[in-house]
Parts: structure tokens; C-alpha cells; sequence
């Protein structure tokens, strides 16, 4: 826990040169960038840009990768079904409890429903999409959230985490040995729609460098909002 620190210490980091070997930024969530309801998606995206062109202008660019990926697949019918038949985290791992009323069981060995993941690095080619290659551990083997930590694990030779990561398909195999000399220098900035209560941000050089800042704003707005009415 002694490691967890505020967002900024990333964009501190990036400039002064300090930044560790691997970094994980969790959003906040569900009010500001977290693309989750109620936030804004246009904050999202606005958080991404951030983050991506703090990198890119940084000196850690030409050896760097950063995964952007999602816990929930926004609600959406998906007509995949969900994989069956994966190992358990741990073995004989079993959750019994109760929704609406009913009692059930759920013993770990189905995947949840597809959802979008980003890779971005000098070292992948431009308009890249896989949905099938990579690294199979297993006759089923699939990307999961687990597949960074097996990544990790692999390019670090590091001792096997549990059985579903030793599962998940890793992703080397996006990787070239050619660096790109075409990677935007800066993302276009999110488009925002909405009405009052969803202001557009003024630029600042740390994202969320006042955790106060989005819900201050929007109060504003809408404030504005009814004096006019």
C-alpha cells in the first residue's frame, strides 16, 4: 500500500525521468474519467490524451508500451458467448450466495463478456487488429485482464501467479523489431456534447491535479444554468 500514490506522481515522473518499470493507473470512478456511468465519456478520452501524450513526449517513449483496457463492455449485447471450460484461479475455488432471491453457486470457470483492450507502442505496426493470434498456453487459451500479468510474468521470468494466468494468451507477438518514426506527437483533443452540466475542461498539465476540479466545474454550469432559466 506504501506504493499507491496520487495520479500526478505518473506525469512527475515521466518528466523528472523516474518513472518505475511498470506504472498501473486506475481512473476514478464514477463521477470524472472513468468512462463509467455517470462520468463523461469525452472526460475519458480527455484522460487518455493526457496520459498518452505525457508519454509520448516523454523520454521513456521509444521503449515503452501502454495497455488501456476496460473492466465492462458498456452494456451491450455481444453475440459471443462467454468461453466455458477455463481453469479456476485456484483450484476447487467455489462462491455460493444469493441474487433475487435465488440461491446459486459459481465455481470460476467461465469468462465474462468480450471487452476492448489498446495497445500502443512505437514497436506495433499502425492499424493493427487481433482477435485470434498471440501466445497459446492451452488448447483454449484466450486474452483476459489476466494476459498482462502473464506478459509480465513472462518478460520478467517471474514465478507463475496463479492457474487462470498461467491460462491467458499473451501478446508479444504484436510487437516488431522496427520502430515507427510516424506516431502522433499529440492526440486531437474529445469532442464534447451535452448540455451545461457537462463543461469542457480547461487544459492543466497534470490530469486531476485538483480532484475537486470536474464536479467544481460542473457544478458551475450548472449554476449558470439556472440563473439563465
Amino acid at each position: 500500500m506504501d506504493r499507491l500514490v496520487h495520479a500526478t506522481e505518473l506525469y512527475h515522473d515521466l518528466e523528472a525521468g523516474t518513472l518505475p518499470s511498470f506504472s498501473y493507473l486506475n481512473p476514478e470512478c464514477c463521477t470524472v474519467d472513468s468512462m463509467h456511468p455517470t462520468s463523461s465519456m469525452a472526460a475519458g478520452e480527455q484522460m487518455v490524451k493526457h496520459l498518452y501524450d505525457a508519454l509520448r513526449r516523454s523520454k521513456y517513449w521509444g521503449n515503452a508500451v501502454l495497455i488501456i483496457n476496460f473492466d465492462e463492455h458498456g452494456g451491450f449485447a455481444d453475440h459471443v458467448p462467454t468461453p466455458v471450460n477455463v481453469p479456476q484461479p485456484e483450484d476447487g475455488i467455489v462462491f455460493k450466495g444469493m441474487s433475487s432471491n435465488h440461491n446459486f453457486t459459481y465455481d470460476f470457470t467461465r469468462l465474462g463478456v468480450r471487452v476492448p483492450a489498446f495497445i500502443i507502442s512505437p514497436w506495433v505496426p499502425a492499424n493493427l487488429l487481433i482477435h485470434d493470434q498471440g501466445t497459446m498456453y492451452a488448447d483454449n487459451s484466450a486474452y483476459t485482464h489476466s494476459s498482462i500479468l502473464h506478459f509480465l510474468q513472462e518478460l520478467w521470468e517471474l514465478e507463475g501467479l496463479n492457474n487462470r494466468v498461467q491460462w491467458a494468451k499473451t501478446f508479444e507477438t504484436v510487437f516488431t523489431n522496427k520502430r515507427r518514426d510516424d506516431t502522433p506527437e499529440t492526440l486531437v483533443k474529445p469532442t464534447w456534447y451535452g448540455q451545461s452540466g457537462q463543461p469542457e475542461p480547461e487544459p492543466f498539465f497534470l490530469l486531476n491535479q485538483d480532484e475537486s476540479y470536474y464536479a467544481r466545474r460542473q457544478a458551475e454550469a450548472k449554476a449558470k444554468a439556472k440563473v439563465k432559466a
